[in-house]
């Protein structure tokens, strides 16, 4: 990769300087980020594929409630948040569609909801 980026006698300088030679930082499918965002909701983070829309889906009011809020106290953090805050509080909702989700995935995040709830 190297031999490809500089010219041999930009290799031979690199070398005379004690310069180490560049490369290329291929990521590999597992270290690549995916896009998510972050929301804090009092001490909960909820973690989704997709920005929220202004207009809430009912669905998500009902999940705001759970946690003891309206809503109204929902914002966006930084990504980097989530690396900090404690597990058993992040509720992670990046494998539902925001604006539908089916019956099922609702009665799976329900369940979920109630675990984290009683255990927190």
């Amino acid at each position: 990769m190297t031999a490809e980026l500089f010219s041999p006698s930009q290799q031979h300088a690199l070398a005379a300087l004690g310069l180490r030679k560049w490369r290329a930082h291929t990521a590999t499918p597992s270290t690549v980020p995916t896009t998510q965002f972050t929301y804090r909701v009092d001490d909960w983070l909820l973690v989704t594929a997709t920005a929220l829309p202004v207009q809430r889906p009912e669905w998500l009011l009902d999940v705001l409630r759970v946690v003891g809020k309206t809503g109204h106290g929902l914002s966006q953090v930084s990504g980097t948040t989530l690396q900090q805050w404690a597990p058993t509080r992040v509720i992670d909702l990046t494998s539902y569609p925001i604006e539908q989700v089916a019956a099922t995935d609702k009665q799976q995040l329900w369940r979920q909801l109630q675990r984290m709830v009683m255990n927190g």
